[in-house]
C-alpha cells in the first residue's frame, strides 16, 4: 500500500508535462521519473545515482560529497526523495544549481514531518520551509514554488496542541514535506 504522503507526489508527478532536451534524475535509480509524469519529450534522459543502486543508473552523482563546478548541465534536474539522506544540504542544492542550464527548472522534494526508514544509517535530515528558501537562496535560485505536502489527518496538529508545543501563529501545522519548483 502506497503512503498519503507518496500518492501525493505520484499524483503531482502525474500532472506534470516534460518537455525538455536533457534531464537529469538524481537518485532515480530505484523508481525513475520517466515513468511517472504525465507526459514525456526528452531527447536525453540520464538517471545520476551515488553508486550505490549497482548498474542501474547512466552517471555517478554524489551532490553532498564533491562540488561539481564544470559538468555537463541539463535543462530539467529532479530529485525527488533524496534530501532527507542528504547530510551536506548547501553543498547538494549548490549542485543542483549547477546541473542546470540558466533557464533551466530543478524539482526537489523536501520531507518535514516523516519517521526515520531505511537505510537508517543514512538517514539524515528534515527541512522547514524557511529553511528550503534559505538553501534556495544562497545556491543562486531567484524564483520556486513551494508545494505542501500534507497529513491525510490532523492528528498531527492535535499531537502538538497535547503535548503542550507552541505552533507558531498563522502557520499550518499539517504539513509533512515539500515538493519545490525552482528555476535558475
Amino acid at each position: 500500500m502506497m503512503s498519503f504522503y507518496r500518492q501525493q507526489l505520484e499524483d503531482w508527478l502525474g500532472n506534470l508535462d516534460v518537455k525538455a532536451y536533457r534531464v537529469l534524475d538524481i537518485g532515480g535509480a530505484a523508481l525513475p521519473v520517466k515513468d511517472r509524469v504525465k507526459s514525456w519529450k526528452v531527447s536525453e534522459y540520464d538517471i545520476g545515482d551515488n553508486g550505490l543502486e549497482d548498474g542501474k543508473y547512466d552517471v555517478e552523482v554524489d551532490i553532498q560529497k564533491k562540488s561539481y563546478l564544470n559538468t555537463e548541465t541539463y535543462n530539467v534536474v529532479f530529485c525527488l526523495e533524496v534530501m532527507e539522506y542528504i547530510y551536506n544540504p548547501v553543498l547538494a542544492v549548490r549542485n543542483i544549481y549547477r546541473f542546470l542550464e540558466d533557464d533551466g527548472v530543478a524539482y526537489i522534494t523536501f520531507p518535514f514531518v516523516y519517521p526515520v526508514h531505511h537505510p537508517v544509517d543514512e538517514d539524515c535530515l528534515r527541512y522547514t520551509e524557511a529553511g528550503i528558501v534559505k538553501l534556495l537562496e544562497d545556491a543562486g535560485f531567484k524564483k520556486w514554488t513551494i508545494q505542501y505536502r500534507r497529513a491525510l489527518t490532523r492528528t498531527l496538529e492535535q499531537y502538538y496542541k497535547e503535548d503542550g508545543m507552541h505552533p507558531a501563529k498563522g502557520m499550518t501545522h499539517n504539513v509533512t514535506g515539500y515538493i519545490v519548483t525552482a528555476h535558475k
